[in-house]
């Protein structure tokens, strides 16, 4: 995929495999969640810097950095 998987952050590594959970497995854990839905965005942070989100278009929430390690 052309990544340097030893520089990748966890989320951006949960972002490249998220969408391979099976979602009945993932309602045992995440039952108000559909990751299925989410989809991949650059969000733009600053004019230098912009970081990787999980977007869902129907209910517009975002799943970010710090979402994340309050899930895991």
């Amino acid at each position: 995929m052309g990544a340097d998987w030893t520089k990748l952050s966890d989320f951006e590594l949960f972002c490249i495999l998220y969408s391979n959970v099976n979602k009945d497995i993932c309602k045992l854990f995440l039952p108000d969640i559909d990751l299925t839905a989410y989809k991949v965005y650059s969000e733009k942070v600053s004019e230098e810097q912009s970081e990787i989100v999980l977007y869902n278009e129907e209910t517009q929430d975002l799943l970010r950095n710090m979402d994340y390690l309050e899930i895991s």
